[in-house]
């Protein structure tokens, strides 16, 4: 039997924060990724994975901790996915966010003297989450609520999380009382999102193994029995859903000299932390710098969070996004503002690019918010229209380097870069990329397709039911481990059977 191989433990001071939430130290000519570990932690750990230039390390003991380390306000960190800096200080949290914005953007957009504004910090730093995505199992004592452990699809039970709103905590607690005085459910998941402004919530209700199937009656008993609930859905094993009670939340954005309230589906999707959204409108009205009479193209428009503020500064405005029911929020929400000079259209970004451009339809500023993933392949096609400003929202600051990198390519230059501090206690962030046609284009762009896509259809109108990162031979992140916006944040890009499945653990 081959002999076991001796642990290689070190002893190493952690120097900075990577995106995806772990510590980096430098032993022996690795960059080392210590999940959990602060900058100024001296740590023994062991590596578990070792590549070329780099490794993974768990640590097995804490020598001396850091003076930004503080006592996490939940039993279950480190257990659970749901945060990565919750033993971090608040102000540390934001200048190592800071730092990682700037070196994302030098090191993966080559983007060394982008102008970086200074960080907008959450008004709250826990309790701000008006959405949780919570997994749900049920056992033979009752219904078990929670998010998944760091990196598995092993659930951690929970009675509630620091982040989440206490509305939302309470509507937790009185959700799982009721589940439990009722017969089992094939229930996998559970979404909540509460508007602090109505002080009203809806629940998804997704189906899962075991029990009997969602119906009707649960559904009525659930809002007979939680009175803060406005409505709720319950999703069926074979596609549709069934629904009860106004399954709509109104939320409010505010901006200089205007106010709008926004009606969102419970399946459409909306920022988590809604105290910070009217910041993110403010900062992209700042980006587009709108004058009164111009054409504005907002993609992956959702809701109309960003394009109710922009039409009301513009000339007219088309709005696109995949769901149906983000489209008819987007439609109503504009209606009740007598926004007449809108448009939106039901579509993916990219063949309602190829459509613009093939029907030679020009636009004086472009926004754009795609998920996580970014938006990649999609950078040429926008260049071709021209706009003379763009203003990119992004929440993960790597895919965000890379299309701007493009977008440099293609004739632009980054103006200024706004951070907003949307998900505390995570390594998430959300960013306002502000790009204008250079002076003098010089741009390398392939011929556009000769193929134009099918115009895309507007949707009905009736509602529907220190270094912070490795040197370039590394990855550009640390493994980031699942939190509870990974499942709550990302669920939302409906199709019209529904909406798509999303990842189990969320950032917060």
């Amino acid at each position: 039997m081959p002999k076991r191989p001796e642990p290689d433990i070190r002893t190493v001071t952690v120097e900075g924060l990577a995106y995806g939430g772990a510590g980096v130290a430098r032993s022996g000519g690795l960059v080392l990724f210590v999940p959990y570990g602060l900058p100024g932690d001296e740590v023994e750990v062991e590596v578990v994975e070792k590549k070329r230039d780099y490794g993974t390390v768990r640590i097995t003991e804490l020598l001396n901790p850091s003076t930004h380390r503080r006592a996490p306000p939940c039993p279950a960190f480190g257990t659970c996915g749901g945060c990565q800096w919750l033993h971090l200080t608040y102000e540390e949290q934001l200048r190592a966010k800071a730092q990682i914005l700037q070196e994302t953007l030098a090191r993966l957009g080559g983007l060394h003297d982008a102008p970086i504004a200074p960080l907008i910090p959450s008004p709250h730093e826990l309790h701000y989450r008006s959405r949780v995505r919570l997994q749900v199992r049920a056992t033979a004592r009752g219904y078990q609520m929670g998010y998944y452990m760091a990196g598995s699809h092993t659930l951690v039970p929970l009675e509630g999380c620091p982040l989440a709103d206490e509305a939302v905590n309470d509507l937790w607690a009185r959700l799982r009382q009721f589940l439990n005085d009722e017969e089992r459910h094939a229930i996998g998941e559970i979404e909540l999102a509460y508007s602090p402004d109505e002080r009203r919530a809806v629940a998804l209700i997704l189906p899962g193994g075991g029990g009997h199937p969602i119906h009707r009656p649960l559904l009525q008993h659930c809002l007979e029995r939680v009175p803060v609930l406005k409505g709720v859905i319950g999703g069926q094993r074979g596609g549709g859903w069934l629904t009860e009670g106004d399954p709509t939340l109104t939320y409010v954005v505010e901006v200089p000299g205007a106010t709008f309230r926004c009606r969102a589906q419970a399946v459409s999707f909306f920022q988590v932390n809604l105290h910070l959204n009217p910041r993110l409108a403010e900062s992209v009205l700042a980006a587009a710098g709108l004058q009164g009479g111009e054409r504005v193209l907002d993609l992956y428009c959702g809701v109309g969070n960003l394009s109710l503020p922009l039409a009301a500064r513009a000339g007219s405005l088309l709005g696109v996004d995949l769901s149906r029911e983000a489209i008819q929020d987007a439609q109503a929400n504009a209606r009740e503002h007598s926004l007449t000079a809108c448009e939106f259209w039901r579509a993916e970004a990219g063949p309602a690019l190829a459509q613009l451009q093939g029907e030679g339809d020009r636009f004086d500023v472009v926004v754009l918010d795609p998920p996580r993933e970014g938006a990649r392949g999609l950078m040429e096609p926008l260049a071709r229209l021209d706009p003379a400003r763009i203003v990119y929202v992004s929440c993960n600051p790597t895919t965000l380097a890379r299309d701007l990198k493009a977008l440099v390519k293609a004739g632009y230059r980054v103006t200024g870069v706004q951070g907003l501090d949307f998900f505390p206690q995570t390594f998430h962030l959300e960013c306002v990329a502000a790009l204008e046609r250079a002076p003098a284009l010089s741009r390398v762009l392939a011929p556009a397709p000769s193929d134009v896509a099918a115009p895309p259809q507007p949707a009905p109108e009736g509602p529907a039911a220190g270094p912070s990162a490795a040197p370039p031979e590394t990855p550009p992140e640390a493994p980031a481990t699942p939190s509870p916006e990974t499942s709550s944040d990302t669920l939302a890009r409906a199709t019209p059977e529904g909406p798509a499945a999303a990842p189990s653990g969320e950032p917060p």
